[in-house]
């Protein structure tokens, strides 16, 4: 298996990728792991100094021949109104973060790498609808969000960031399957039983990470799960199932991907970044990144 960081050699001899970055989930991470920096005019840049300078890095590694960048709006989406418990449990950012979404979405702009949002959608369904909108292409998806890991399939793998933001680990199929012992179209059958309490999804009481694995490994979906019910051992999961019938298909819902999102109008491509486009230069002096600037140029 893959130790992270080995993306590179992983990736030898793949085609050219398409990278669709969560770009909502890099600043967040971004934000809690480059310690405090302020633009001369005195903005918080810490989460957008993070957010390029790991960018550069896994485009000078995998060399795609077009990025976009996907961002979450209002935490109010189509899940909230199925679900409203969904996310609940998170506090508001942090006022220094908030104002750094718009600064990287500036970013992005300023190197001609197109930016993808819609509201009451998730990044994370742009994405999925974007991968589904370009079944031929290569691709390989960049986020700190293991939900990300459904859509692996021969054409699309995934870069998890697995610690601040410079450790990745590539999730290919075999990768997946290794770690998970069944295939990523039963990831969401996983989630829905273990739960996601970043999400504020509840899973089946009693079912952990260990168990959710075996009894989708052994019986596949949510469907098959329960087909065979009377065979799962112990009886306090079987019970454990069985009380919760209803939600736990709802909560296999809420954790789908959608992959038929209508993507925002002249955005539907992918393009390479330029980084050494005056706009994108002058927008790194601005900001005060000038330890990214001297990068671009060798320095």
């Amino acid at each position: 298996m893959p130790k992270p960081n080995e993306h590179i050699a992983v990736l030898k001899g793949t085609p050219e990728p398409l990278l669709l970055m969560d770009a909502t989930g890099l600043v967040y991470r971004a934000y809690y792991s480059i310690r405090e920096l302020s633009s001369p005019a005195g903005i918080p840049v810490n989460a957008v100094f993070g957010v390029f300078k790991m960018i550069l890095k896994v485009i000078e590694d995998v060399k795609p021949k077009g990025c976009a960048a996907f961002f979450d709006t209002a935490r109010r989406t189509f899940r909230t109104e199925q679900y409203a418990d969904y996310k609940a449990n998170r506090p508001p950012p942090p006022d220094t973060l908030i104002p750094q979404i718009p600064i990287v979405i500036e970013g992005m702009e300023a190197c001609g790498c197109p930016v993808l949002l819609e509201p009451g959608y998730e990044a994370d369904d742009l994405i999925a609808s974007f991968v589904a909108q370009h079944p031929d292409d290569f691709k390989l998806v960049l986020s700190g969000d293991r939900d990300m890991l459904q859509l692996i399939d021969d054409k699309t793998w995934v870069l998890v960031q697995t610690r601040g933001v410079s450790e990745l680990k590539v999730y290919t199929p075999d990768v997946f399957c290794a770690e998970y012992g069944f295939g990523p179209k039963n990831f969401v059958d996983y989630k829905a039983l273990r739960g996601d309490p970043s999400d504020n999804i509840p899973g089946v009481k009693g079912v952990g990470e260990k168990t959710a694995k075996k009894l989708v490994a052994q019986f596949g979906s949510l469907e098959g799960i329960y087909e065979s019910l009377a065979e799962v051992k112990p009886e306090r999961i079987r019970k454990a199932l069985e009380n919760a019938r209803e939600e736990v298909f709802q909560f296999r819902e809420l954790v789908t991907l959608k992959r038929d999102c209508e993507l925002p109008a002249g955005h539907a491509d992918a393009r390479t970044p330029q980084f050494t486009a005056a706009d994108f230069l002058a927008y790194l002096e601005k900001y005060g990144l000038r330890a990214i600037k001297k990068q671009l140029a060798g320095e």
